[in-house]
């Protein structure tokens, strides 16, 4: 069992982090894409270019996919119900990993529906653009915005290892129990007084030891490195043949940015609360102890609690609570930032 002080410490970091996220990303003004439009290439054309219809399509089918994503795990475990409700605990990884592979899966429209380039019936020697900047997966949006759930992710790691430091094996050898020492029992004399006072181990669960802990790390991985695979995509896509496109596409690209870190970051609290819930439920009941005296009848027992277990599992809810809220916010962030930027509301 670790030292409270550590687990409060670490809940002291989290809560830090979680400021700069709100700060970051929650707080992040996305300008309306079709602003972004030139008003030359809007009076040539009279509509909205094919990237912003291509966004409404895309992000309503991540919305789509993300409950599909949901309801297929809650299928996995009314179908699988031995597997110790391990898919029920994968919903959050399991839907970011749905999404960033629908998303990197998806193509991008090419922009040859939206006219030819401006300068084609230009005379011979006008000035033309060449856009010459490197790209990569930062590229668009500060940087600092991708390290938030880089850093979430790494206290995820932490935290699981931390537990399934902890876990021992449950009656069918799976590791999703915590194990703790415990007064187990009496010796009772002819007149049912307490003779000697017996100790003995305990194990209270579920708790998120390597059983669960091993396949979230799996799944939360691949989602993220999906997650890259969608930022450097985004980066590397080719761009629109009108330059009087490139103010709208470096904003599409922004925006798309923004999004997968607020997704990724949104993904990873869920996960991190389902966890802390779990732990903080196995360490409320391995607190609860009978406290037997010797000389004293077997009725007057106590019902006590562990001072350190009590402190980590009300550290944990608070925690749980917190990465709900967090997560909650990041999803109607990225909600809104979907109506006003990427074109699911049609503009006034």
């Amino acid at each position: 069992m670790f030292s409270p002080i550590i687990i409060v410490a670490g809940g002291a970091v989290l809560l830090w982090l979680l400021v700069l996220i709100l700060r970051g990303l929650i707080s992040r003004q996305t300008p309306r894409l079709s602003d972004l439009i030139e008003p030359s290439w809007r009076a040539a054309h009279g509509s909205r270019p094919e990237i912003l219809r291509h966004l409404r399509r895309r992000f309503i089918g991540m919305i789509v996919i993300g409950i599909l994503a949901c309801i297929s795990c809650l299928a996995w475990q009314f179908v699988a119900p031995q597997l110790g409700g391990l898919p029920v605990v994968l919903v959050p990884v399991m839907v970011w990993l749905a999404i960033m592979v629908a998303w990197s899966a998806w193509p991008w429209p090419r922009e040859h529906d939206d006219g030819p380039r401006p300068d084609a019936d230009h005379v011979e020697g006008a000035a033309t653009h060449a856009d010459l900047i490197r790209r990569g997966w930062t590229t668009f949006g500060p940087r600092w915005s991708f390290l938030l759930p880089g850093a979430l992710l790494a206290l995820l790691v932490f935290g699981l290892a931390a537990a399934g430091l902890t876990s021992v094996e449950d009656e069918s050898g799976r590791l999703r129990q915590l194990g703790y020492e415990l007064q187990g029992g009496a010796e009772l004399d002819e007149s049912g007084l307490v003779t000697e006072v017996l100790s003995g181990v305990g194990a209270s669960g579920p708790y998120p030891g390597w059983y669960y802990g091993g396949v979230i790390l799996v799944v939360a991985f691949l989602a993220a490195i999906a997650s890259l695979i969608v930022l450097g995509r985004n980066a590397r896509r080719a761009r629109p043949r009108d330059f009087r496109l490139f103010r709208l596409d470096n904003g599409v690209r922004a925006a798309v940015a923004y999004t997968v870190a607020t997704l990724s970051t949104a993904f990873l609290a869920f996960q991190g609360a389902v966890v802390g819930l779990m732990a903080a439920t196995a360490q409320f009941s391995a607190a609860q102890r009978t406290r037997f005296v010797v000389g004293e009848p077997i009725d007057a027992a106590d019902i006590t609690f562990d001072p350190q277990f009590l402190t980590a599992s009300l550290t944990m809810v608070v925690i749980a609570i917190v990465l709900t809220v967090v997560g909650v916010m990041l999803l109607a962030s990225c909600s809104r930032r979907m109506t006003q930027a990427f074109g699911v509301r049609e503009p006034v």
